[in-house]
Formats: C-alpha cells, sequence, structure tokens
C-alpha cells in the first residue's frame, strides 16, 4: 500500500531544486518509485547490496549476483536499475 510522502520531503536534501519544479503528477510518479525502492531495500536490502557492494570493481553478473541473493536475474535487473535510479550505485560503460 502506497503511503502519501509528506510536503516538506520533496524540500529536503540535495534534489529539492530537482523536486520542487514538479507539478502534482510527476510526484505523484516519483512517490510510487519511492515508496517501490523502499519496500524492496527494506525486505532484502542488506543481503542484496552486501552482494553487490562486494563486487566493485568486478564485471556485474546479474544471474550469478541473484543467485546468490535468491532472487531470479530480472528481479536483480530491476533492483540494480532502482538502485542506480537513486544514485546509490553507478555502473561503467
Amino acid at each position: 500500500m502506497l503511503k502519501k510522502i509528506p510536503e516538506w520531503f520533496w524540500m529536503i536534501g540535495g534534489a529539492s531544486r530537482f523536486f520542487a519544479g514538479l507539478d502534482a503528477a510527476e510526484r505523484s510518479i516519483v512517490q510510487r518509485h519511492v515508496q517501490i525502492g523502499h519496500d524492496i531495500l527494506r525486505e532484502s536490502s542488506s543481503r542484496f547490496v552486501q552482494l553487490a557492494a562486494g563486487r566493485v570493481g568486478q564485471l556485474l553478473n546479474l544471474s550469478a549476483l541473484g543467485a546468490d541473493a535468491g532472487v531470479s536475474a530480472p528481479t536483480a535487473q530491476a533492483w540494480m536499475s532502482l538502485l542506480e535510479a537513486g544514485y546509490i550505485v553507478h555502473r561503467l560503460p
């Protein structure tokens, strides 16, 4: 269940200028992604993020990462995309 993110949330942190320029529909989309990301990271963050962090400086094999974390490769890809979107992970080309 999605919860309404308080108005003050949009004005804190380094991204406040970005969020300040969003209209209500755009904020709703961001809110949904933030909530989904929060749910994913809350459920399995420690294991998945720790395993991903252990692969720093290596070629990323999402199938192996997913298997180690106990999820499928597509799920690992989705979670990695969320980590990238949140500027937690940056993949080099």
